[in-house]
């Protein structure tokens, strides 16, 4: 059984000294199996949504309720779940997959203060932080807390509400996972306005290019009378305990099964190395050293860049 598991990793005379395993026969299976595995996993995702899935890991409970830990840092007191918020950023999520773009404004012309007029929050200071692709509600908010303008959106004492939308769908043709982070302050309870200050500072923040959007103060949006338009299903106000999420991230499952592949085939490699170099084996073809390198990098690659994209 050892002399087996051995001709997997050690060159020697029974494997022609080379590991079975970096074979090309060998590699064929393993790489199929990778293959077939992915297409397994998407397939599994459609079939059964509550095993496998791309929100699995971001509750929106748990993005509001670290994105209040960072205001209570800061000093600032809590924001508080509001339902009309919440409907808001399921409307702008859906407009964005109807419509496939990934900006705070529709290609139309919609702003993300239509949505929230037509969910009902009549508002006096607003603002909205975008992010796709991520795994984890903390990545979400420590993303946006290194924007400035994210930040900011999140730090603004002004805001008082906080509505969540965490929603699975196709941009450009590709699975992703939307977060859309909506702040507001009812007119209703704001304080009196003097003569002079009619202005709110409105942000959005989105996570996508390096460079976060200038925010500017501006006028508060005049909105036409006209109703907002209309996004193609009714939406319902959901309380998030009634939310249902998967067990699996289906982007983590296979991030782990593709990068286990390239590790074993890295290790195999420095094996056939150091042993081809301790005994002085002659190889006609074949250059380790230029697949290490290259296994390397796709290696760090994938461990340093961060996965998810804010705006």
């Amino acid at each position: 059984m050892f002399d087996r598991l051995a001709q997997l990793f050690i060159p020697q005379k029974s494997n022609n000294y080379r590991p079975r395993l970096v074979q090309p026969a060998t590699l064929a299976i393993i790489v199929s199996f990778v293959l077939t595995s992915q297409a397994l996993l998407s397939y599994i995702t459609v079939l059964y949504p509550t095993i496998l899935g791309y929100a699995s890991q971001i509750p929106p409970a748990q993005v509001i309720e670290i994105t209040n830990q960072k205001r209570a840092e800061a000093g600032l007191p809590p924001v508080v779940y509001n339902d009309q918020l919440s409907d808001a950023a399921r409307r702008k999520a859906a407009d964005m997959f109807a419509k496939d773009y990934w900006a705070h404004n529709a290609p139309d012309g919609t702003k993300p203060w239509s949505f929230i007029l037509a969910a009902g929050y009549n508002y006096l200071h607003a603002g909205e932080n975008l992010a796709r692709d991520f795994t984890n509600p903390q990545a979400v908010v420590d993303a946006w807390m290194a924007s400035p303008t994210h930040r900011d959106n999140i730090m603004n004492a002004h805001y008082q509400d906080i509505g969540i939308a965490v929603v699975d769908g196709q941009l450009g043709g590709v699975e992703t996972t939307l977060v859309v982070q909506m702040f507001g302050t009812p007119q209703s309870t704001a304080p009196a306005l003097t003569q002079g200050s009619q202005t709110t500072l409105v942000r959005e923040a989105i996570a996508q290019e390096p460079t976060a959007p200038t925010l500017t103060p501006t006028q508060k949006p005049q909105l036409p009378d006209a109703t907002p338009t209309p996004t193609p299903e009714q939406f319902v106000p959901t309380q998030i305990s009634d939310l249902n999420y998967p067990l699996i991230n289906t982007f983590t499952l296979s991030k782990v099964i593709s990068l286990s592949f390239v590790i074993l085939i890295f290790v195999v490699l420095l094996i056939d190395w150091y042993v081809a170099w301790d005994k002085n084996l002659i190889r006609i073809s074949g250059r380790n050293w230029a697949h290490l390198a290259y296994l390397g990098l796709v290696i760090a690659l994938s461990l340093i860049i961060k996965q998810g994209l804010i705006l």
